[in-house]
């Protein structure tokens, strides 16, 4: 059951009562980024919030500014129990149109990631007087809060419009369990709090050379063939700022990604280049830290009976 103001209450108790026959009703939503344009301790994180509204016009709600924006989601069913509710948010801009605080083009904050996993509240506004342009500050009480709340996955993002799937937060009930699998490789995320080494012990800034392209990156470094396969590199400028690509391979000092970079790179585009590790015991004793390998290499083979 949600709860809601007892100013929402009466309003609505009087279109119950006839004393009202106009709604005056408009979509918000709010998006919660995993990141933003500020570049920090090896993290793009400023826990922006971006604020919209479906209305014809931006809208000051408890002190907030909701900006218009060609947005529309699907039918919303609700249900008791623990199932994965799901609806569909669709978004329509221009080309030159900018995502509110972070001054990049919709297209390439979707392409590069900005919206991937974050979370949208989907709430509904009831206005006691009618919407218009030079309308001032509407109190937060009017709202229907989290009508609908979920984590987003960009489904389609073109150049003039966008899907997006939301899903409740109960998706996460559908983590495969145990956690830990029993593997010959070491089953820790190399750097993280249980290998205990220190990411930026690892880490090398690089300006992309010429003839640096969406799908091989000339890091101008000196270092061996390998030294940075199953690595990751982090973009902190240019078209692709704010994106992570996987290393496939590094030879010749130039990088890889396993996927291309969403768009072009150009000569002096700025990253961070990470190195990686096989989780194998080899690797994990090359960089001394055998310790902590968490896998098991010598599990039994399967051998079939004839």
């Amino acid at each position: 059951m949600k709860t809601v103001a007892p100013a929402l209450q009466n309003l609505l108790l009087e279109y119950i009562q006839g004393k009202r026959n106009t709604y005056y009703i408009a979509d918000l939503y709010v998006f919660w980024l995993n990141y933003g344009l500020s570049y920090n301790a090896g993290f793009f994180n400023n826990g922006h919030i971006l604020t919209y509204t479906g209305c014809d016009t931006d809208l000051t709600i408890g002190g907030n500014i909701y900006k218009h924006l060609s947005i529309e989601h699907d039918d919303i069913m609700e249900q008791r129990g623990v199932e994965t509710n799901e609806t569909n948010i669709k978004i329509y801009y221009s080309p030159t149109d900018k995502v509110q605080q972070l001054n990049i083009p919709w297209l390439q904050a979707l392409r590069t990631g900005a919206f991937d996993a974050c979370y949208v509240s989907i709430d509904r506004l009831f206005s006691p007087v009618p919407l218009h342009i030079m309308m001032g500050n509407i109190s937060s009480d009017y709202v229907l809060k989290a009508r609908f709340y979920g984590r987003v996955d960009v489904d389609e993002a073109r150049i003039s419009s966008a899907t997006l799937t939301v899903k409740s937060p109960t998706e996460l009930l559908n983590t495969q369990l145990p956690r830990n699998e029993v593997i010959p490789t070491c089953i820790n995320t190399f750097c993280d709090s249980m290998c205990t080494l220190n990411k930026q012990d690892y880490s090398y800034s690089v300006s992309a050379q010429a003839g640096s392209t969406n799908i091989s990156i000339a890091t101008g470094l000196s270092k061996d063939d390998h030294y940075f396969d199953q690595g990751s590199m982090l973009c902190l400028s240019g078209n692709n700022i704010g994106t992570t690509r996987t290393i496939k391979s590094y030879a010749n000092n130039i990088a890889v990604p396993v996927q291309p970079w969403g768009l072009s790179v150009s000569a002096g585009d700025s990253f961070v280049i990470y190195r990686g590790c096989s989780k194998t015991m080899a690797a994990c004793e090359a960089y001394g830290n055998l310790t902590h390998f968490r896998g098991f290499p010598y599990l039994p083979v399967a051998n079939t009976l004839l």
